[in-house]
């Protein structure tokens, strides 16, 4: 079992009686550091782009930080990480996933699984560059760079997730519980807006009329990511993708912070076992936090889970 004595539990304050409002009053009021990105314009094999953002300052270390679901550089959580870990010292790189900065030019766009994206940028990277690299993964990110590591450890020193979906199926699922209909709506409608544009881009690999008519994630897996990303169903996906399959394989230090009352990531006794088990996983599940949120009592400053992402990097 990964150790976990060097971690401070996390203490959420009085407000934060549960996930929903630490999550919420995260996205609503923390505030954006004083952050200036440099951008550059990516270009992936099959000639689609993306566009990454750096923070330099010559550093032998670079930390990669991989945003969730439907998010970009430019979002609050992912900028108060990145300034704080570059204010340590650290290069830093975040990648925008396809289709979210830039309108991509291809059908594809990323999901939960899509590793070979994060591949092809980090092996942009020369290896004279850097003496480490670390990842850190936000929900959807964090599954991403499980999926990575588990098939490419070999350049990766560290690796953290935030809230990642580790059981893809029941993460869904679990969306479609009422008391997570706010933000079902919001992942769907924005995922549909951009879906609908596609579908009148790509007629023969989209169906307009499928599209049209989902109204959860898992809809929007089986009418569009499954099919278009070569896989059977929405199950075949989550099968594949779900890091829950693999973690007794993963063999890199590996960090997994999540939140007891995230309401739609859960994390299965057999999923934490398999995380015990692993000597180079650190499993940190904490009683509260919320979704990729853990504020604290003022909404200002650094966060809970940004010290850990520090320490576990640094030790």
């Amino acid at each position: 079992m990964g150790n976990l004595t060097p971690f401070t539990p996390y203490k959420a304050p009085f407000w934060a009686f549960n996930g929903h409002i630490s999550t919420i009053l995260n996205a609503l009021l923390r505030k954006q550091p004083p952050i200036n990105y440099k951008k550059e314009l990516f270009n992936f094999k099959d000639s689609d782009i993306t566009q990454l953002n750096w923070l330099k300052q010559e550093s032998q270390e670079l930390i990669i930080i991989v945003p969730g679901m439907g998010s970009e550089a430019t979002r609050n959580y992912i900028t108060n990480t990145a300034y704080y870990l570059f204010k340590n010292n650290y290069d830093v790189l975040v990648p925008d996933h396809r289709d979210t900065s830039i309108a991509n030019k291809k059908v594809k766009s990323y999901h939960s699984a899509n590793y070979e994206d994060l591949k092809e940028i980090i092996d942009s990277i020369p290896e004279t560059s850097y003496k480490k690299i670390h990842l850190v993964g936000y929900c959807l990110g964090g599954s991403i760079t499980l999926n990575y590591i588990y098939r490419y450890p070999k350049r990766i020193n560290k690796t953290i997730t935030i809230s990642a979906p580790l059981e893809l199926k029941n993460s869904s699922k679990a969306l479609e519980a009422p008391n997570n209909f706010l933000y079902q709506r919001r992942f769907v409608n924005n995922l549909k807006a951009k879906l609908l544009e596609k579908a009148k881009q790509y007629p023969n690999e989209i169906s307009l009329k499928a599209i049209k008519d989902c109204r959860t994630i898992e809809d929007i897996d089986n009418a569009y990511t499954a099919p278009v990303n070569g896989f059977r169903d929405a199950d075949d996906y989550y099968h594949y993708g779900s890091a829950s399959n693999f973690l007794d394989k993963i063999n890199t230090s590996l960090l997994v912070i999540s939140s007891c009352d995230d309401t739609f990531i859960p994390i299965s006794e057999a999923t934490i076992k398999k995380m015990n088990d692993n000597k180079g996983i650190t499993p940190l599940i904490t009683k509260k936090g919320g979704h990729v949120a853990y504020p604290n009592s003022f909404m200002k400053g650094i966060f809970w889970h940004e010290k850990q992402i520090l320490q576990f990097i640094s030790n």
